[in-house]
């Protein structure tokens, strides 16, 4: 029962770690040693409906990405921003690498998102698989641990001294 509980919660967690977690990864090599340039942008409005990712408000934005040094260039990368209005003619940030797909912009902290998303499921998954596990319990409990065996030379019990005195005091 327990092995089946644990494939229902590797079930749900791999297809969300196959979903967020190149994004997180993505996000974090940008911050960490990517390319830093800017965007030309041609934008459009994400309402909450029409987001099918995270259903939030914001600019969906792509274009071609011209690193600071000018040695980086990329024709098409996307971005998000979360912004009343839309984002100017360029949208500075930094990119993972000459062949990343998104831009992450200075200032947005969508890595950050999409990395405690990746490392919360599991947990959040753990906690109620934890709870079906003590709810299932056996009748009888659980088994205990195992007990480490006692070293050193057997010890006597109170027959064998009686017996040991016995012998002692009866002649022979």
């Amino acid at each position: 029962m327990a092995g089946g509980m644990v494939a229902v919660a590797v079930a749900i967690v791999l297809p969300w770690w196959r979903l967020v977690l190149p994004d997180a990864w993505d996000g974090i090599r940008a911050r960490a040693g990517g390319v830093p340039g800017s965007v030309a942008v041609t934008c459009t409005e994400d309402t909450a409906a029409r987001d099918p990712q995270f259903w939030t408000l914001g600019w969906s934005c792509n274009g071609p990405f011209t690193a600071d040094t000018g040695d980086v260039h990329i024709d098409s990368v996307r971005l998000f921003m979360h912004a009343d209005g839309p984002p100017g003619p360029t949208v500075a940030g930094r990119v993972s690498g000459p062949g990343a797909t998104w831009l992450w912009p200075d200032g947005e902290i969508e890595w950050v998102f999409a990395v405690s998303l990746a490392g919360g499921l599991p947990i959040l998954a753990a906690l109620p698989l934890r709870a079906a596990v003590g709810l299932l319990e056996p009748v009888d409990g659980w088994p205990g641990p195992r007990r480490k065996p006692r070293g050193g030379p057997p010890r006597m019990g109170n027959r064998a001294r009686r017996r040991r005195r016995k012998r002692r005091a009866s002649p022979g």
